[in-house]
């Protein structure tokens, strides 16, 4: 069985691909790109190690490009079959100035909204104690959230289903200090909500910053605390870490 892509179908929207008709990104400055995917379609889906190795040299080119057409300097893979990691690899530098290679064992990399997924996990956790309760609304959590004249419950933050607004223009390069989850907030707390809460679907970081001053509240303990000691610590991701502020 090849293990190529498939063909990308003629009606693949224009805006994702390049003047050559392959995949790139519809949005650069997210970093995020579907030129990604076929390389771990390619890993997975080959079992032969022959095949495999030719999987692997066509992702190597496949992520250099992005890397290059992106200007991303530097990035780590890792591709995993059945619970057992087939390929890691890192690519470009993780320290331009003095040309240092990522190491896809040592490099660390901020995680971005990869968090939220840990943020889900911690409150399970918290609900599995009896500590959290998905469906009570936000304000018994987090009392300083006005009422914005509908029900907002930790199940639609967690869902990007509450209505709170996500990044506007270019709020994601806000590099504020805040002290604390809860003064945070105040970017936007006053905002009126998009839509009736639990009728539709729309991302937001925001959203996910009110349900860490939730999980805070309900765990009794500062959010990054909560983190290590719930979720990287019991994992056993001893090289994640906290992003403290100098």
């Amino acid at each position: 069985m090849p293990c190529w892509p498939s063909p990308i179908p003629s009606d693949f929207p224009a805006q994702w691909r390049d003047s050559h008709g392959s995949m790139i990104s519809w949005n650069m400055n997210k970093r995020i790109s579907f030129l990604l995917l076929p390389a771990f379609f390619l890993v997975f889906s080959c079992q032969a190690p022959k095949h495999r190795a030719d999987a692997i040299k066509r992702s190597e080119e496949i992520i250099s490009s992005f890397c290059n057409k992106a200007g991303i300097p530097g990035m780590a893979i890792a591709v995993s079959v059945n619970g057992k990691r087939v390929w890691s690899q890192g690519f470009g530098y993780a320290d331009l100035e003095h040309r240092v290679p990522v190491d896809p064992a040592t490099t660390l990399f901020r995680v971005g909204s990869v968090s939220k997924s840990f943020t889900s996990a911690a409150m399970a956790l918290l609900y599995e104690k009896g500590l959290v309760s998905p469906d009570s609304l936000v304000q018994a959590y987090v009392p300083v959230f006005p009422w914005k004249n509908d029900s907002v419950t930790l199940r639609m933050l967690a869902g990007h289903l509450a209505g709170i607004r996500h990044y506007r223009g270019d709020e994601f390069l806000n590099n504020r200090f805040y002290p604390s989850v809860e003064e945070g907030l105040s970017f936007f707390i006053s905002d009126s909500l998009l839509f009736k809460p639990g009728t539709r679907y729309s991302y937001s970081s925001y959203g996910y910053n009110l349900l860490s001053a939730a999980l805070e509240k309900a765990a009794g303990k500062v959010f990054l605390t909560l983190m290590e000691q719930e979720v990287f610590g019991p994992a056993g991701m001893e090289h994640t870490l906290p992003d403290y502020s100098d």
